[in-house]
């Protein structure tokens, strides 16, 4: 489909050159004058909408750069006054996603930090919980990522994913402790030995002797 101009129903739109466009191969929409849409929010709607959407695309095919900066680039464009209804849920979703881009791109604090504000947004959000104990545990924050997984796990009981995950947290973390303590007996054990080549017994051959 191409848009080559703005439906005449939307006054304000004069100068097409101005216009919103949709065009190529790819659908993928091009906003000229972003600071016109907030007089027709469901045509802005539409434009967020379809930058979710090729970021989700772009996710999953591996490109998840380009799918951070589609994320991060609509969330700018949603109105600020919106704290309900369906920017709200917009907002919502393109701050998990963006969370789980920046977390596979091993960016743990960005993904930390998206994942709180789509729980200051939505309270209690079990996706949000689980992206940010995600974040948490690849970041190497253990015990945040556990307590993230008890309240998800308090807010949904029979939640399976949960509980696995809480599980899997679990065995890193104790697998974590008997690995320290057995790096902390080999260091024992190797501050009790002597230099490299300082034994007694250390016999010499002399090469002459060897008759080579």
């Amino acid at each position: 489909m191409v848009l080559s101009s703005c439906p005449p129903r939307f006054k304000g739109y004069e100068d097409n050159s101005d216009a919103c466009w949709m065009h190529g191969k790819k659908n993928l929409f091009i906003l000229r004058n972003w600071f016109q849409a907030p007089l027709f929010l469901s045509f802005r709607l539409t434009l967020l909408n379809k930058l979710l959407e090729d970021g989700n695309t772009l996710y999953r095919r591996g490109r998840l750069d380009a799918a951070a900066h589609r994320y991060s680039y609509a969330l700018r464009r949603i109105p600020p006054d919106n704290s309900k209804g369906v920017f709200c849920q917009l907002r919502l979703h393109l701050l998990l996603n963006l969370s789980r881009a920046k977390r596979k791109l091993g960016q743990t604090d960005e993904a930390i930090r998206r994942a709180s504000e789509a729980l200051r947004l939505r309270p209690g959000c079990l996706e949000a919980l689980h992206a940010r104990a995600r974040a948490h545990r690849d970041g190497g924050r253990m015990q945040e990522a556990l307590t993230d997984l008890s309240e998800a796990l308090r807010l949904s009981p029979q939640n399976r994913d949960v509980h696995k995950f809480i599980i899997k947290v679990k065995e890193e973390m104790s697998n974590n402790i008997n690995n320290n303590n057995n790096n902390n007996k080999e260091e024992e054990e190797d501050s009790k030995k002597g230099p490299v080549g300082a034994r007694e017994d250390f016999e010499f051959v002399d090469e002459a002797s060897t008759g080579d």
